[in-house]
């Protein structure tokens, strides 16, 4: 995803859910705002990026990304009833996007620092190249 003057720029698998981005992140991008989005079988979960790891040349990431319940207790609910495995993974540092494509096999997956007033949490993934 790419903001242009006049125009955004973006994959076709992260059309139609740019809605559920950040306002601010949307209107401004700023070389501070981190953006990531797993794309997986069942649906593409987009949040901000609250920590990652990359190791053995992406070949395992680690990645922690601060989003909604419901989308994390998705990825849970996934995990739990059956193998798992995320195609993309996209990350969004102010105007540039960075892309590392997968498949990788969900290793193991947790819900961090849950806010229930504003219905948020951090998701971690661990993610295995396949």
């Amino acid at each position: 995803m790419i903001q242009d003057d006049d125009r955004l720029i973006m994959s076709d698998s992260l059309r139609g859910r740019i809605q559920d981005l950040d306002q601010e992140v949307t209107e401004k991008p700023s070389d501070s705002s981190f953006v990531v989005a797993l794309e997986f079988e069942f649906d593409l979960i987009l949040g901000n990026l609250s920590g990652i790891s990359i190791e053995n040349n992406c070949q395992c990431l680690k990645v922690d990304i601060y989003t909604s319940l419901n989308e994390a207790y998705q990825v849970i609910k996934e995990v739990s009833n059956s193998k798992l495995s995320c195609r993309v993974l996209y990350l969004r540092f102010g105007n540039d996007e960075l892309c590392i494509e997968g498949p990788f096999d969900v290793t193991s997956t947790k819900m961090l620092e849950i806010d229930r007033q504003n219905k948020m949490c951090v998701l971690g993934v661990d993610l295995i190249k396949s």
